[in-house]
């Protein structure tokens, strides 16, 4: 689920998300269970253009 940068850098701190890095992209990866499991629909786009990929994440509450 994607989170805000100030959510996932006070879990880094506290110790609950390791911080990695994949493919170029910043991720986190929780240390711990969920404290809910609610999900929210999210939609992927990919736009491989000839030199450079370009990826999209969008929740309802950002849709258009």
């Amino acid at each position: 689920m994607p989170t805000t940068p100030i959510r996932a850098k006070r879990w880094i701190k506290s110790g609950k998300a390791t911080p990695f890095f994949k493919k170029g992209v910043f991720c986190v990866r929780l240390n711990q269970e969920l404290s809910n499991r609610n999900t929210q629909p999210i939609a992927v786009g990919i736009d491989p253009g000839s030199k450079r990929e370009g990826y999209t994440v969008k929740s309802p509450k950002n849709w258009v």
